[in-house]
């Protein structure tokens, strides 16, 4: 009897173990050995390799490598063509996130008859099975090569469609890799001490021009003292325009958690330069040529300037008409493959403006309109260093930051 009981405890288990094995939207299988991935079209090398079966009409499943400098995927798809439609406007946009949000995005898209390409990435190559004989799965093998700029990571990264939930997470590199760190954010139109802090995507998930980049990523970061900004685009549309994506519809809020803005909430940037003589000009952002331009930024809500003079050049940040004074530099660069900008916020000016002490701003958002609808945030402004992190209704999850906590909504 007791052997029975014994079974059949053995049977319910395995049945369990099938059930929730079954359930999942994804499932995992892979062989013990690796070997080096050749785009060749052969396959067999990906045999002993993870695939993730996918659970729609486009593809039966994927595999992802990050190897060294050189990123691997395998796309198995239903048909000739789903491979290439994939994605949240079916589109065959895959996208490369890291864990700092950081996203190379690529299409896989017909260039010639039965001949795919990959576009949106450089060095990229592609190999296909055999379409001529009418199989029942469609398979491209893909080389990518890591990119160059705006794609730091610290331990992994993910792969799946563009603008959707990742279906691949947690790779490492399996040469090994050794994060940077970061560096105390400088506003003096560099950029690259930017790179170790966490930059998630801004967007309306719009593409009309074709473009495979990302829309944009931007970041807000507070040392306690001041409030710093970034942001870049290199989709086509935004480099033509420039600065006025860039700066076009800015809105922060401050104090103000949930968005709802109102005048005591509500901080519009306005950018402006001061010639050598010290008068104050409107920013002219459409006759700016590629370079590092500099800023001061101001207070749209305040007195008009323009034309005003800085009684104390030396230390622009001393000047103040009326209630509207310098709260900090800015800094725009416009170059033929992307634009972007960084600017400060002095956190002491910001509280005089709202009435309130330098430890009584605890939130700060910035919604970048011209490029995503996305506010990109940061707690715990006054209390030390913190970083931002994007609201979204998409998604809720914890992100660990220097062992702070901010949260993904």
């Amino acid at each position: 009897m007791k052997q029975k009981n014994n079974k059949g405890f053995r049977i319910l288990a395995f049945l369990l173990l099938l059930v929730l094995f079954c359930e999942c939207k994804s499932v995992n299988f892979h062989a013990s050995a690796q070997e080096k991935i050749a785009i060749d079209g052969d396959f067999s090398d990906w045999d002993s390799e993870w695939k993730t079966m996918i659970d729609d009409d486009y593809l039966h499943s994927v595999a992802f490598i990050l190897d060294g400098d050189m990123m691997y995927i395998y796309i198995d798809a239903k048909k000739e063509w789903t491979a290439y439609g994939v994605g949240a406007h079916n589109n065959g946009k895959y996208v490369v996130t890291t864990d700092l949000g950081y996203q190379a995005c690529f299409q896989l898209k017909e260039i010639a008859y039965k001949v795919p390409g990959v576009d949106g990435v450089n060095g990229a190559t592609v190999a296909h099975s055999n379409l001529e004989w009418g199989q029942d799965s469609y398979r491209y093998e893909i080389a990518i090569p890591v990119p160059e700029e705006d794609f730091a990571y610290l331990e992994t990264v993910s792969f799946g469609f563009y603008l959707q939930e990742p279906v691949i997470t947690g790779v490492t590199n399996r040469q090994g890799h050794q994060a940077g760190e970061q560096d105390t954010i400088v506003c003096d139109g560099s950029f690259s001490d930017w790179d170790y802090y966490p930059h998630p995507v801004i967007y309306y998930g719009m593409h009309e021009d074709g473009s495979t980049y990302v829309e944009g990523q931007a970041s807000l970061y507070s040392d306690g003292e001041t409030i710093y900004a970034h942001v870049f685009s290199a989709m086509s549309a935004h480099v033509e325009n420039g600065a006025k994506d860039l700066v076009g519809g800015l809105v922060m809020s401050i104090n103000q958690p949930d968005g709802e803005l109102t005048d005591e909430t509500m901080f519009l940037p306005k950018f402006v330069t001061v010639d050598g003589n010290g008068v104050i000009h409107e920013a002219d952002f459409e006759s700016l040529q590629p370079g590092v331009h500099e800023f001061y930024v101001m207070d749209m809500q305040g007195w008009p300037v323009d034309g005003m003079h800085v009684n104390y050049w030396s230390d622009p940040s001393t000047y103040q008409y009326n209630g509207n004074r310098i709260h900090g530099k800015a800094y725009i660069a416009i170059n033929p493959s992307g634009c972007e900008m960084e600017f400060e916020l002095d956190i002491a000016t910001l509280a005089e403006k709202y009435g309130l002490g330098t430890d009584e701003i605890k939130f700060v958002g910035a919604k970048f309109q011209a490029i995503g609808d996305q506010w990109v945030t940061c707690a715990g402004v006054s209390s030390g260093p913190w970083l931002g992190v994007l609201i979204s209704g998409l998604a809720a999850a914890l992100i660990l930051v220097k062992k702070r906590m901010c949260k993904v909504l």
